[in-house]
């Protein structure tokens, strides 16, 4: 995989602001200590688990040491907003690659798999991507099977990002729509920032 491969995060568009604020994405150990205004969409039982799952190599740790992100869009993560529903139109994808990641001297790990399932292999070196299933991160369906029971969990394997990941490292954000294109441009020109934002669709259910 080429470090220039985009990563990407989800987030609430209400957590732009608090972003911006903070000239970074902050991990959830971090936004919880110092009580920042953050509105969080994950499963808070899936939640509860990566507060406790300990990070085996690296900088160690907590799961929540760190900031997450996937390999390809269109996360299961995703999928489960939708269906509770949350709009669509409400999720923003901040998106950096590592390339980027290394350039700023940031500490990283990677899983190839969901990081709170026991057999996930949690790596520091990139001579290991390789055991990211990238068939499964090329799929438009990533369902489970009989043949392959996994296929869901690989899906979800992690680049996390160890403190912060600064707006510098950022690529751009994606967006669902025209109409949330504008809503992100203006919060950005409020904040003072020029970051690319662009439409696209095909990142959404």
């Amino acid at each position: 995989m080429p470090k220039s491969k985009l990563l990407y995060h989800i987030t609430h568009i209400n957590n732009l602001e608090s972003i911006f604020r903070q000239d970074s994405l902050l991990p959830h150990a971090h936004i919880k200590k110092c009580i920042i205004n953050y509105k969080d969409v994950a499963n808070q039982d899936i939640q509860s688990r990566r507060e406790r799952t300990i990070i085996p190599v690296g900088a160690g740790g907590y799961l929540h040491d760190y900031v997450p992100f996937y390999f390809a869009p269109r996360s299961p993560m995703l999928y489960v907003l939708k269906m509770q529903p949350i709009p669509q139109d409400d999720i923003v994808y901040f998106m950096t690659n590592i390339e980027s990641i290394q350039q700023h001297s940031l500490s990283y790990v990677f899983t190839d798999a969901h990081a709170i399932r026991r057999l996930t292999n949690f790596y520091t070196n990139l001579e290991n991507i390789s055991q990211i299933d990238w068939d499964v991160m090329q799929a438009s369906v990533w369902t489970d099977t009989d043949d392959d029971p996994n296929r869901k969990a690989r899906r979800q394997a992690e680049f996390l990002v160890h403190k912060e990941v600064p707006l510098s490292a950022c690529l751009g954000f994606a967006v669902y729509s025209d109409q949330t294109k504008q809503r992100v441009k203006e919060m950005l020109k409020i904040a003072g920032l020029t970051v690319p934002v662009a439409v696209r669709r095909h990142f959404y259910f």
